[in-house]
């Protein structure tokens, strides 16, 4: 997956409020403001949440003007005595606050018509540091601005996050647009699936963009990415990636679940699992993905003994002599389940969830895991840490990664 970028300027988040920092209040304006960032192809830099604190808002203005930095400022535009915005960046800039009679004929239009009465201290919203350029709030009554200072811009936006939101697509990322320098960069990204960080971090070492890869953990590996102005050179480290885990299990689909999927129907194949420990999940996985009727045949959960025996003719004395938990009994459920159902693969898991069942030859945490090809069966062994639940979760996601190793890269 390749996206493009643009560079610019260092990109600064100010957000201001004590209600961010005591926790009366999620800053999902970060997130937010993030994201679109992120969409329309910045890069947000740097982040702080300041209190309702105008020599720290100065500081921090008077800093990102001495970078040259484009900064975002949600917060403190109400009519309140803590919200100091305005007055911080007057000081910051040396621009003294006027009074904008538009803004004011503004303000007493709105009340007029929500037929409530104008209070006086909304003036301060009518205030603003001279030079402004106002942009209209149409969903409340503090107007953000932008300010062009130095070799820095302020783009200040209410805190209030349907307000902000409004305000971020209609009037930041254009005016981002017309500021920022006409520098493309080039990304690409995959999923590494099956391994950790820090073992993909070893294996890519002999890279020699290896200091610029980006890592980012998901519920079900690892994103990896890469950012040069030269498109050739984005290629090369994403093809020198799939070289380098070759035979391991990569993808551009960040939906692990949806690229197994696809991958199986692509090759034509359906699956059958029967489960024991995990009580569903990886059936309730594998069917939440749209179109799974497709490749997917029949999910069974087999919990008790009898259950096996019922539904997949496992010899009640194989379970007695091995134990439920066992490479036998894991080899015979995945053989069963995909001669009864007639698909090409079968998954089978028998494990000990916990919090009790477990003892010195097989702890809680012991899951056998069998697979049934045309060709061979194979059982892995595994032993997993955790709560019943992490347990039941773990077994779940390796079940499903053997699945994606066993049908391949393509």
């Amino acid at each position: 997956m390749e996206i493009q970028y643009t560079k610019t300027k260092m990109i600064k988040l100010i957000c201001t409020g004590q209600e961010l920092l005591d926790g009366r209040v999620l800053n999902h304006n970060q997130v937010t403001i993030a994201q679109h960032l992120n969409a329309a192809g910045y890069d947000l830099g740097y982040a702080v949440s300041l209190p309702d604190d105008t020599a720290m808002i100065v500081n921090e203005i008077r800093r990102g003007l001495n970078e040259g930095a484009v900064m975002i400022i949600t917060g403190g535009l109400g009519p309140t005595h803590d919200d100091v915005t305005r007055s911080a960046i007057a000081e910051a800039t040396g621009r003294p606050l006027y009074l904008d009679e538009g803004l004011l004929a503004g303000l007493k239009a709105y009340y007029k018509r929500k037929n409530k009465p104008y209070p006086e201290a909304n003036i301060q919203q009518a205030m603003l540091p001279e030079g402004s350029v106002i942009w209209p709030n149409l969903k409340g009554t503090a107007a953000g601005f932008y300010i062009s200072h130095q070799n820095g811009h302020l783009m200040v936006m209410p805190g209030v996050p349907s307000e902000m939101e409004a305000m971020l697509t209609q009037d930041l990322i254009p005016k981002l647009r017309d500021i920022q320098p006409q520098t493309n960069i080039k990304e690409a990204q995959c999923y590494v699936f099956g391994i950790g960080e820090s073992q993909i971090m070893q294996q890519v070492q002999s890279m020699s963009q290896a200091s610029k890869i980006r890592y980012e953990a998901t519920p079900w590996g690892v994103k990896l990415s890469y950012r040069d102005p030269d498109a050739s050179i984005v290629h090369q480290w994403y093809q020198g990636i799939l070289a380098q885990f070759k035979g391991q299990l990569v993808t551009e689909d960040p939906d692990f679940l949806t690229a197994i999927m696809m991958r199986l129907q692509r090759q034509g194949l359906t699956v059958a699992i029967a489960e024991s420990c995990t009580g569903g999940q990886i059936s309730q996985a594998m069917t939440g993905v749209p179109g799974a009727s497709a490749v997917f045949n029949v999910g069974l959960v087999t919990y008790s003994n009898t259950a096996k025996h019922q539904f997949l003719g496992i010899d009640p004395t194989l379970i007695e002599h091995d134990g439920a938990v066992s490479e036998t009994v894991a080899k015979n459920m995945a053989q069963q389940a995909r001669e009864k159902s007639q698909s090409d693969i079968a998954m089978s898991v028998t494990g000990i969830a916990g919090p009790g069942g477990g003892s010195r030859e097989k702890p809680v945490g012991t899951v056998y895991m069998g697979m049934a090809t045309k060709t061979e069966v194979v059982v892995r062994r595994y032993l997993f840490q955790g709560d019943r639940a992490h347990i039941q979760h773990q077994a779940t996601r390796q079940c499903l990664l053997d699945l994606y190793q066993e049908i391949g890269n393509e």
